[in-house]
């Protein structure tokens, strides 16, 4: 394959998007040039892997039309646009007139990310004849920019994860426009396929040919901890942001239920905007809890978390969200024979279960998590040495970096060669 060129949120600045790390290396042998386009914010610290095939295009860093007239006058052509007054009234029929300040906000941004697109893309498009692979790892403004490429010879495609895939997490403008229109959209799960085709088969012809599953995955160590929980304090391992989605309170309430009766040393990495919220709770409720210490490690490297599975025997991986996609973090865990508790969110379900840990109801109590979290713990050296196993072979058969990622860019191949023979 000769060029890609993938539109990312961050990638490669910043925390967000860790897990296009490992794809982006499987990438890197099967082009002759890679071109990131990446809407980062300007001040983000470069901190991932570049391919040496690739060039960065930053585009609110690079851009000369970042001021605030630009913006501002941006924004001002949007409102006298046809397709931006089609997209409110079809928002408002999706959504309903009592969230038409979210529709008309979510529209306007779309707007401004697809003009700052615009604005640049002299500097990766041009009219040789080599076949180009247009790729947003999300479903967002830029699927929607490349939706409406005109660009027969080449393949445009997106990836839809969580809230820009399932119906029900939040309102994204064009999405029916980007099913209709872009060659492929691979979602990383099964739930995320069922969710889209359903509500949008009456819109898009022929949309089960459109979505396919592509899923994400990780590295597989070449040793894990499958081995049996030793006596005395269980390591309980959260990784998640900081926010109230991410619902760290009901686990903290978990570890302070009454009903908790094993020592419990609970870690989690990552920070956020809710830090001094879910300090203070842990502070209130934990402190002198007589069977839970804690540690809150703050932001850390993908590698100092892999080396901490690595080196210590870890009970459990406990994943409290109230919403999900499906979870590079459990994969991550699961990889070392962690076993998981989640809550039956997103396709959460299609990762975790009784072999391998824990799938909760959607609408649980503290409680629930508390006897839960025992009940696991509670089991023998045996039972547990078998649900790790399960955890290890569950990442092994279905989230192998490689072997995920390699099928995803041969399948691209052969939608080049068709697209060739057209």
């Amino acid at each position: 394959m000769e060029r890609l060129i993938i539109f990312t949120s961050h990638y490669p600045f910043g925390a967000g998007e860790p897990f296009l790390e490992e794809e982006i290396r499987i990438a890197e042998s099967c082009f002759n040039e890679i071109t990131i386009v990446t809407y980062a914010k300007s001040n983000e610290a470069l901190t991932r892997y570049i391919p040496k095939n690739a060039k960065v295009i930053h585009l609110r860093k690079d851009s000369k039309h970042t001021g605030k007239f630009a913006k501002g006058s941006g924004l001002l052509k949007s409102l006298f646009r046809i397709t931006t007054w089609k997209e409110i009234c079809n928002g408002i029929k999706e959504r309903g007139f009592n969230q038409l300040i979210t529709i008309i906000k979510s529209i306007l941004l779309f707007e401004r990310h697809i003009d700052s697109i615009k604005r640049e893309q002299a500097v990766w498009m041009n009219s040789d004849p080599c076949h180009t692979v247009f790729y947003s790892y999300w479903l967002n403004a830029a699927a929607v920019y490349l939706s409406r490429l005109d660009r027969p010879n080449d393949v445009r495609i997106c990836r839809a994860h969580g809230g820009d895939c399932f119906f029900d997490r939040e309102y994204v403008p064009w999405r029916k426009d980007v099913l209709k229109r872009i060659d492929k959209v691979f979602t990383v799960s099964s739930g995320g396929k069922d969710d889209l085709t359903s509500h949008y088969k009456k819109h898009v012809d022929h949309i089960e040919k459109k979505i396919d599953v592509a899923r994400l995955g990780v590295n597989i160590p070449e040793k894990n901890t499958a081995a049996a929980t030793s006596d005395g304090e269980a390591v309980i391992v959260s990784c998640s942001n900081m926010i109230p989605l991410k619902r760290l309170d009901l686990l903290i309430n978990a570890l302070a239920d009454e009903s908790v009766r094993h020592h419990i040393r609970w870690v989690h990495f990552g920070d956020g905007p809710q830090l001094e919220e879910i300090l203070s709770l842990a502070n209130e409720l934990l402190d002198h809890s007589d069977y839970v210490t804690y540690e809150f490690k703050g932001r850390t490297p993908k590698t100092e978390i892999m080396d901490f599975y690595r080196e210590n025997n870890v009970a459990l991986f406990i994943n409290c969200s109230d919403v999900e996609g499906i979870p590079v973090s459990i994969m991550e865990a699961m990889s070392y024979g962690i076993p998981a508790v989640a809550r039956d969110v997103g396709s959460n379900r299609e990762i975790v279960n009784e072999n391998c840990g824990a799938l909760l109801p959607s609408r649980i109590t503290p409680r629930d998590l508390a006897t839960c979290i025992d009940r696991i713990l509670d089991k023998s050296g045996e039972s547990m040495l078998k649900m790790r196993k399960a955890a290890i072979e569950t990442v092994k058969n279905n989230y192998d970096c490689i072997k995920n990622y390699t099928s995803f860019y041969h399948n691209i191949e052969i939608m080049l060669r068709e697209k060739a023979d057209e």
